[in-house]
This record gives structure tokens, sequence and C-alpha cells, in this order.
């Protein structure tokens, strides 16, 4: 800089002190590290023997993936890095419920800008009932080295038309996402025997939800997406019609057809299937999951606007069927300090604070 100093920069997770600090990170030559997401300096030399930086983050905060192990049947929740695609930790995605459940298979994640909850969609085989597409609450916790420790989630409700005096519909939600007010949207695929390629209001207390407009007729659409660009206040729909790619703004919510606009691409059309969607208003870019075909695994990718410039980032490990930004808390987290080993307990806990968890509790948003 223009002092002398050599400045290295680093987004990831600083465990300093028993202290957790997510973000990007400045660190000069003489080892003064600065929160570049606040500007808060964070420590000076010297350190403690549990310092250390792990994990490639945004300052939008953590990239989770969703997606079906199909050797264990059932959904897990990864933390993603996202300059790379690679998976820095993974746990099974536990659903709190009272009926036997056979497996699951998550199929899209959502935060709410109000609280920083992060929802999903889930496929949930019940036992007795069979099979059904729920709305759900997860609930990630880090343990105190950072890495994913579990992903508990609760269910909300059955995503369904409930239309008084008759038998409710279920929707085949390809894709969530909410708007500034809390509002939550979301997106049905071509599949969907009654209500195609259609855009719904999800009662995000109860699963209920209600058809708002129809995308474009014509060709089978192949995945469904949209995400909520929190820097314009506008909803991004993207399909592949045919051979071409559409990437869409959606200007208005009017009974029928959805109005919309397309956004050219710059040096011709990708032509990807993206199956997930997800907004990083730090990086003001849109990061997806490009479908990798059958039998292989996904890609990240990433959609910037203007005329749209597609970009890949890395391939994942896993298919990915949905992608979001859970916020970082306001403080750092207070946690017991790791053994001279760095082993010893995989769950971060304080008298004060509890575990240690993503999204709700911290003031997120």
């Amino acid at each position: 800089n223009d002092e002398g100093h050599i400045e290295n920069s680093i987004t990831g997770l600083i465990v300093n002190e028993g202290q957790i600090f997510n973000g990007g990170f400045t660190i000069d030559n003489e080892g003064t590290i600065i929160n570049q997401c606040n500007g808060d300096i964070i420590g000076e030399p010297p350190f403690d023997g549990d310092f250390g930086i792990t994990f490639n983050r945004s300052c939008s905060g953590i990239m989770y993936s969703i997606g079906y192990s199909e050797d264990e049947g059932f959904s897990m929740l990864r933390e993603i890095d996202p300059t790379t695609a690679d998976t820095s930790s993974e746990v099974e995605i536990e659903v709190d419920s009272e009926d036997d459940i056979d497996n699951t298979n998550g199929g899209s994640l959502a935060v709410d800008p109000t609280d920083g909850t992060l929802f999903g969609i889930m496929d949930i085989d019940f036992d007795e009932d069979g099979t059904s597409r729920n709305l759900v609450i997860i609930d990630p916790i880090q343990s105190q080295d950072g890495a994913l420790d579990s992903a508990d989630a609760t269910i909300v409700g059955p995503v369904l038309i409930v239309t008084e005096g008759e038998e409710p519909i279920g929707l085949n939600i390809s894709e969530i996402t909410f708007d500034a007010s809390g509002a939550l949207f979301g997106v049905t695929n071509t599949f969907d025997g009654e209500f195609p390629s259609t855009l719904v209001s999800i009662d995000k207390s109860s699963g209920e939800s209600t058809p708002i407009c129809g995308f474009e007729d014509g060709p089978r659409h192949f995945g469904e997406v949209i995400s909520f660009n929190s820097n314009d206040g506008t909803i991004y729909h993207d399909t592949k019609i045919g051979f071409s790619e559409r990437f869409q703004s959606l200007d208005s919510f009017t009974e029928g057809d959805c109005e919309v606009t397309d956004i050219p691409f710059e040096d011709g059309n990708p032509r990807d299937i993206l199956v997930a969607l997800t907004f990083s208003q730090e990086d003001d870019i849109f990061y997806a999951s490009a479908f990798g075909g059958i039998g292989s695994d996904d890609s990240l990718v990433t959609r910037e606007l203007g005329s749209v410039i597609p970009d890949f980032v890395g391939d994942f490990d896993h298919k990915s069927h949905g992608l979001a930004f859970v916020p970082f808390s306001e403080e750092p987290v207070i946690t017991p300090p790791l053994s001279s080993t760095g082993k010893g307990s995989t769950r971060a806990q304080d008298p004060n604070l509890g575990d240690v968890r993503h999204g709700r509790g911290h003031d997120n948003g």
C-alpha cells in the first residue's frame, strides 16, 4: 500500500483466542488482521496457538449446497468454497418427524432476509404415506473449527394449493427465493402436471401456495430457477427452452402470463441447464448449479448482469439441487479453545451462546 506495507487479502474464517470470525480479511506484513467486511481489527501478533485461517468464504456469507446422497439415500448439506466449488465440510440433514422416514431428497435453499433463517424444499418419503414435497427450516450448526457439525430440519408443511371443498394439489417446486420483505416465492418445473413453469407465492408458516403467473409456453423447459437480486429489487428467472438458455428479469406479477425481459448473453448462449440459482449481494453476481448430466456431478457457474456474462467456477463433487448464502452473525462467536492437537469436541459450546449456529439467532439479514 502507500505506506510500503505488503498486504494480503483472504476470505474465510479465522480462529483466534477462542473466537471465530467470518468474512474477508486483510493481513499486512506486520501481522495486523482487518475484517474487510466491516473494517474491524481482528487481532495483532503475537497470536496464540489456536490461531488459524480456514475455508474461502464470501462477505455475503457462507455458501451452502443441498443435494442427495445416492449411496445413503438421504439429503446432505455442504459448505462450498465459492471460488473453486470445493466442498469444505458436509453433514446429513436430520429431519425432525414423528413419522418414519425412508429417505429424503433436498431440492432448493433460500434465506429469509428478515431474520437469516435458512429454508429448503425437500422430498420426504414417509414410510406409510408416500413421498411429498415439503417446506422445511434447516439449522446448520458449526463446530469449533468452523466446519459443519450438524444440520437439523424442521418440517413446516407440504407445498400445496389448498382450495376449500377440493382436494389439495401438490406442487413440484424446483426453486424458492425471498424478496426483501421476507415474502417467499417458488417456481414449479415443467413436469408439474397442473401448474407447469408457474410462479407461486408460498406461506412460509405453512407451505400453502397460491399460483401467480405462468412463464412462456412453448417447447418443454429444462431447469426452472429463480433468485431475488437484493441490489436492484428484482426477481430473475432462468430456464432452457429448446437449445437456448433464457435469463430473464421478472418485471411484473400479473395474473396469467409473467411479464419478463430477456437479457442477452455476451458471446453467444451457454446452453446450460441451471438447477439452482442464488444471488451474492456483496459480489453483485448470481451463482448457479449447472446440470452435469445423468450420472455426472454438477458445476458451479456464475451469471453477471449487464449483458449476461457466463463464467465457469469449478465442478462440484455432488449433485447440487439448491444454493444459498447464509449471512454471518454480527459478532464473533465465542468458542472454547481448541486442544493443542486441534482435536477434541466437535461441537462448540459456550454457557452463554450454546452451539455455533449460522443464520438464526444472531441478528442476521
